[in-house]
């Protein structure tokens, strides 16, 4: 869709594929992540574990931006000046 430049066509796929993948992962961790708990602690569970997970998701932007000093730009250096490969086996 991108190669045609027809920008409606775009939006829709894009949408159609965001809401696929977002539709089947919705789809299967319910069922995958109540299976984990007793029955007693179920509902507690789920509750606390997705919490968590999302409380860790959100530091996601801050550790991108900590390790994006460590990996510098080379697009214009030319391949020589990066120097060889090192084959490890």
């Amino acid at each position: 869709m991108i190669s045609t430049g027809n920008i409606p066509m775009i939006f829709l796929t894009s949408t159609l594929i965001t809401a696929g993948t977002y539709a089947i992962s919705n789809a299967i961790y319910p069922a995958w992540f109540s299976e984990l708990f007793n029955v007693k602690v179920r509902y507690s569970g789920m509750a606390i574990g997705l919490q968590i997970g999302i409380l860790c998701a959100g530091f996601t932007p801050l550790l991108g931006t900590a390790l994006r000093p460590m990996a510098r730009e080379t697009s214009k250096t030319p391949l020589r000046a990066l120097g060889t490969p090192s084959i490890r086996g």
